[in-house]
């Protein structure tokens, strides 16, 4: 059990890290090149791995069908992700991610017959209300009109909701199989396709003009986004998944930081929203 909090830790540092990481890579570029980097290099940060297990024990390669379908989710959502980052101001956009904690718990309900109480219910009104703070107005009325006007943040809940159907795949096949392996194929099938359809529209030479420009934030998003991923994965063999997401949204503290040191973004109103948020998350991590 330790070690799969120990992974939403990780998750949560990374993460924090990944949203500033991924508006400089995104940022004026073509976005299904700056997603070409991101998974492509997940894929290769994690394959020394993907060797070494498959040396040393059988693998059932039945998975491979799951992650081939819900591979096509996450293309979707990834680049919906990326678009929203390099468009948006991140300290506003980046919590929106957080819209998947009311997808996810609807689907795991629905889809995995996890729990649903009347603690969870009020710690997702809580983490609801924070995101009223994001850009704040005179009323939440008028609060929230303004986010679902917003043209980034609509794409990020829009990712938001695809992501919740990923990982409901993800929770209902990742037992059958090794989290690293899982991690490796969903990236390795996210960038098959995303290649290919870049070779069709003749746009695969800006993935390289890309890395050549921004070699360091290429290989750091790389990084991040294949750990991360990795982290979930692990925390996914001991904790429900609807407790497992909303944890990972402590990420924003990190994220909110870090939009005013890099980007000088302010973000009085919107630490106010993120509190909320965490107190939404104590009621569905404690009860």
């Amino acid at each position: 059990m330790w070690i799969s909090y120990m992974a939403l830790l990780g998750r949560i540092i990374l993460l924090g890290f990944e949203r500033i990481v991924v508006k400089m890579l995104g940022n004026d570029a073509n976005p299904s090149a700056a997603l070409m980097l991101f998974v492509g290099l997940a894929t290769l940060f994690l394959s020394p791995f993907v060797c070494f297990i498959l040396m040393s024990e059988s693998v059932d390669w039945s998975f491979l069908k799951y992650v081939a379908g819900s591979s096509v989710v996450y293309s979707f959502a990834f680049l919906l992700y990326i678009k929203a980052l390099a468009e948006g101001e991140v300290s506003l956009v980046s919590p929106l991610y957080n819209f998947n904690i009311l997808f996810l718990l609807l689907l795991s309900v629905v889809f995995l017959s996890e729990s649903l109480s009347v603690m969870k219910g009020i710690g997702l009104f809580f983490l609801l209300y924070g995101t009223t703070f994001l850009n704040r107005q005179k009323n939440i009325y008028q609060s929230l009109k303004a986010l679902f006007i917003d043209r980034p943040c609509q794409m990020m809940m829009v990712s938001s909701l695809l992501l919740a159907i990923g990982r409901v795949i993800d929770k209902g096949n990742v037992s059958t199989t090794s989290p690293v392996l899982y991690s490796f194929f969903l990236y390795f099938f996210v960038t098959l396709y995303l290649g290919i359809w870049l070779i069709i529209t003749g746009a695969f030479k800006e993935v390289f003009s890309l890395f050549h420009c921004r070699p360091w934030v290429s290989l750091a998003s790389g990084f991040i986004n294949a750990y991360a991923y990795l982290c979930l994965l692990i925390a996914f063999q001991s904790v429900e998944v609807s407790i497992a997401e909303p944890l990972s949204m402590l990420s924003m503290v990190v994220t909110l930081l870090l939009s005013v040191i890099v980007f000088k973004e302010k973000i009085r109103q919107r630490v106010i929203g993120v509190l909320l948020m965490f107190v939404g998350a104590w009621f569905l991590f404690s009860f």
